[in-house]
């Protein structure tokens, strides 16, 4: 059976060092200190911003208004192509004209980047803290004769080593998350 993967978890917790032990043991998370208590991350997919103080919240909110009014041009190196707006309903493409975002009303904000990618931002429902999901994509592999060479459209070349664009993407991911939190100003 493959192992269990998580995103992240939310939990409250009474008995730390019990609750620490079977999440790094059983679980296989990292254990990250914080000021009160810990947290269990799983994988690196998962980027959460949180805003502490009495102003957490109000800093919440600017933090998404930024993205919603000035987002990034790119990150990891990837350009913008297009941000969706879910709370306004909005589809803005860099240069251009918002056009109407058709779908559910919610807060959240899709950066959709080049090669589909893209990162996934919203507040907590719980808590003062942004969450950022991040993508990482590349087209499926295809079956070649040895030697041969495959090319995109765009004349990149297409991997098929599965190891090689695991690591890529993983590398990606890491790039993504440094770019939002700079962004982000942490």
């Amino acid at each position: 059976m493959p192992p269990t993967k998580l995103d992240h978890c939310v939990i409250h917790v009474s008995a730390w060092e019990r609750s620490n032990k079977f999440y790094t043991e059983v679980m296989g998370a990292e254990l990250v200190p914080r000021p009160a208590g810990f947290a269990y991350r799983f994988g690196e997919s998962q980027l959460n911003v949180q805003m502490p103080g009495e102003k957490g919240m109000e800093d919440m909110i600017a933090l998404m208004a930024k993205f919603r009014t000035s987002p990034p041009t790119s990150i990891a190196g990837l350009n913008l192509v297009q941000m969706r707006d879910y709370q306004n309903r909005k589809i803005i493409k860099p240069g251009s004209k918002p056009k109407k975002l058709d779908g559910p009303k919610g807060d959240l904000v899709m950066l959709d980047l080049e090669g589909g990618n893209y990162v996934a931002v919203r507040p907590s429902g719980t808590e003062p803290k942004v969450k950022f999901y991040m993508f990482a994509f590349d087209p499926p592999g295809v079956t070649v004769s040895p030697g041969a060479t495959v090319s995109l459209s765009n004349g990149a070349p297409l991997s098929t080593d599965l190891d090689a664009i695991k690591s890529a993407q993983s590398k990606r991911l890491e790039a993504m998350q440094a770019d939002l939190k700079a962004f982000s100003g942490m």
